[in-house]
């Protein structure tokens, strides 16, 4: 059984990407899988492994960022619009309407 973790369409084609990391392409007719996982490192454990690479990489970046003086790709003002969104969502689910995020990040 394929358990997705996510799926895009459109009238092209599409993308369906498997909780195994496993990528299912369809466009103009053809279909491929590509293997998308991450690789196991010494230091990381499944099936954690591809959360504690990102997080290495996203502080490796910021790091950088600080080193050249530059607003890295993603800001912490970026992070706080994310929680105001997924609160929203909540929020919405509770109350069965529609509900504006609310962020002090602008």
């Amino acid at each position: 059984m394929k358990i997705l973790a996510l799926e895009l369409s459109s009238a092209r084609g599409s993308i369906a990407l498997r909780q195994d990391f496993k990528l299912d392409v369809m466009s103009d007719g053809r279909a491929h899988t590509e293997d998308v996982s991450t690789p196991l490192r010494a230091w990381t454990s499944q099936p954690w492994h591809v959360a504690q690479e990102s997080v290495l990489n996203t502080q490796r970046h910021w790091v950088e960022s600080l080193r050249r003086g530059t607003e890295p790709e993603v800001s912490g003002a970026d992070n706080l619009k994310t929680y105001a969104l997924v609160e929203a969502a909540y929020e919405s689910a509770r109350r069965e309407t529609a509900v504006e995020p609310i962020s002090d990040a602008d």
